[in-house]
């Protein structure tokens, strides 16, 4: 059996030290770099979904302006089809 002079002790118990506060800044640096992994991800993830929205609405806006465009054609159309029908009961008073 070795006996340990309380010098060695000391240097073992320091020794030990240093290498858990080592293990523990690893650890530490560890999981602060996949904290920073996961928000990265996070924030990719939400410029996607941003940019798919906002394409989502160009898409919308694009289909709501061809629908009005439609509407109003169609709404000429009804307009002149009355005066049509003005011009034809007119010209049925005259005879």
């Amino acid at each position: 059996m070795t006996t340990q002079t309380a010098t060695e002790r000391k240097e073992f118990s320091v020794e030990r030290f240093l290498q858990e506060e080592t293990k523990k800044t690893t650890k530490s640096k560890n999981n602060t770099e996949i904290q920073l992994a996961r928000m990265k991800n996070k924030v990719r993830r939400h410029e996607q979904n941003l940019r798919k929205q906002k394409q989502r609405l160009r898409d919308m806006l694009t289909k709501m302006r061809e629908e009005e465009a439609m509407y109003n054609s169609a709404c000429l159309d009804v307009k002149y089809l009355q005066e049509q029908l003005a011009d034809d009961d007119n010209k049925m008073d005259t005879i």
